[in-house]
């Protein structure tokens, strides 16, 4: 007797489906895969972001405090100018000693602080230009003081040649800090141009990414339709075998007790 397990073995043509799900699993780890990178590659984005602005933060300070020195030697020039209209050398010098003390302390700040910081090795064009400021710095002292000291010994010559002098020391030491100054902004420019470099590059594993999605939707969705025409086929074998067991005889049903109609 002919009995339904063989039956529809043989309408079957004996293909096994039972590894089916497999592929499922394969496209679903796939997609997780495909998740993670582009969870990965938005991390790489904003890494490189941060790192670019604390960068930039970091110099922008540098840049902040040697741009008010820039502006604070206009103050230090101021006495030994306006000592030939106000005629009171003391309180003038007063004023320039302050101004000197002034730049000096901070000047000495900025190169610790660019030393301390780990940034001297890519500071050292700006910590180069810092020294020669200190150094031009001293020679604004000596002629600024000359100015006062000879003024007040009543040398209105003599003073007015130091401070013909004075002033073209103060003239060097306000380029000198537009040297160091722009040695920052072209430090902090070459960074940035190089994350910028960085982030190209990694756009194009974002297009990776993205083809590598497409190409998933596309097995999962031509894969959805393979299985339906699987199940529909299967469907049409059954109920054809099912329709030619009417025409034989009685199934058998077997079982480990035994066979029964």
């Amino acid at each position: 007797m002919i009995t339904l397990t063989s039956l529809l073995a043989r309408t079957l043509g004996g293909k096994s489906h039972s590894r089916v799900h497999l592929v499922y699993f394969a496209l679903a780890s796939f997609d997780i895969l495909a998740v993670l990178g582009g969870l990965l590659l938005s991390n790489q984005f904003a890494n490189v972001f941060e790192r670019t602005v604390e960068y930039r933060q970091s110099w922008d300070r540098t840049f902040s405090g040697m741009w008010e020195l820039n502006d604070h030697v206009m103050e230090t020039s101021a006495p030994f100018v306006n000592v030939f209209q106000t005629g009171d050398a003391v309180a003038e010098s007063e004023k320039f000693e302050q101004h000197l003390k002034v730049l000096e302390t901070t000047i000495a700040s900025l190169q610790q602080d660019l030393i301390e910081s780990g940034k001297a090795e890519a500071a050292q064009d700006s910590l180069a230009a810092l020294h020669v400021v200190r150094t031009t710095l001293q020679i604004t002292a000596r002629h600024g003081r000359l100015v006062f000291s000879n003024y007040y010994n009543g040398w209105i010559d003599e003073a007015a040649r130091s401070m013909s002098m004075a002033e073209q020391a103060t003239q060097k030491l306000r380029y000198q800090f537009h040297g160091a100054m722009a040695s920052i902004l072209v430090l902090t420019r070459n960074y940035e141009n190089e994350k910028t470099r960085e982030l190209h590059d990694l756009k194009r594993y974002e297009y990776v990414i993205a083809i590598c999605i497409l190409l998933m939707v596309a097995c999962v969705t031509w894969y959805g339709h393979y299985i339906g025409k699987l199940i529909r086929q299967n469907h049409r074998e059954i109920t054809d075998g099912y329709k030619r067991l009417e025409g034989h005889a009685p199934i058998r049903w077997c079982s480990r007790h035994g066979c029964r109609r």
